[in-house]
């Protein structure tokens, strides 16, 4: 778009599937959700410029206090994700510490928004959406998600959550999204068709009891949930 022309503009954001999942997600013909705006694209005057440059170093400050503050479980995790998978703070620096560069500064104004899923398209009230809340995992996520499915034991306790608490045999799983209220996972799990693969993708949804605020919170949360799981089966079998 050029909006030196024309102040109109959209963009859609999509969640992000790291490593393998988004060809795994293509392969049984799932679409990633999406959110849609549209609305204009309005220049911020230069009086402002200092005022946002000052919210984003508070941002990025707030960021590295976060990774700071958290146990070595939590960093652990984190640490082994892909390093393509930057948290905010590590984009966000980028723009401030480059000198050489001068940024002009747009602020977006949203005149309607969609949500887009398998299941079809809902159209999202503005009002509802200024008065929304981020989730506290939303700047994790993505490094939760491939930090977890590269580490082979959480893979397996991941596997055992399907035996555990859904009584499905899965032969593999992945985790798909976190958030306050649980995750999502994918599962390899005996097909329900009669023709076709024996085994096949699928998605399934894990609540806690309670909401967790923050990620030291949920990464506590899912330790509690491997134990549970790998005692359980460890006391059956006489491990």
């Amino acid at each position: 778009m050029n909006i030196m022309f024309d102040e109109r503009g959209s963009f859609s954001i999509a969640h992000p599937y790291p490593g393998p999942l988004a060809a795994l997600f293509k392969s049984i013909g799932k679409l990633p959700e999406r959110v849609a705006f549209t609305g204009e694209i309005v220049p911020v005057k230069e009086k402002r410029v200092d005022a946002v440059k000052k919210y984003v170093e508070e941002a990025i400050q707030s960021e590295m206090k976060a990774i700071s503050d958290t146990p070595n479980s939590v960093r652990s995790i984190l640490n082994s994700s892909d390093q393509m998978y930057a948290s905010r703070c590590d984009s966000l620096r980028a723009l401030i510490n480059d000198a050489k560069e001068k940024y002009v500064i747009y602020k977006f104004v949203p005149s309607s928004c969609m949500f887009i899923d398998p299941n079809g398209t809902k159209e999202i009230d503005l009002k509802v959406l200024e008065l929304s809340k981020p989730d506290p995992l939303g700047t994790w996520s993505t490094k939760l998600v491939d930090g977890i499915n590269k580490n082979e034991s959480r893979r397996r306790a991941l596997i055992l959550f399907c035996l555990y608490f859904l009584d499905i045999n899965a032969r593999d799983a992945y985790m798909v999204s976190v958030d306050r209220k649980g995750f999502h996972l994918l599962g390899k799990v005996p097909s329900e068709q009669e023709a076709g693969d024996e085994y096949q993708w699928r998605e399934f949804r894990f609540e806690f009891e309670e909401e967790v605020k923050d990620v030291e919170a949920f990464c506590h949360q899912l330790v509690e949930m491997e134990q549970e799981v790998v005692s359980k089966f460890t006391d059956h079998t006489g491990l």
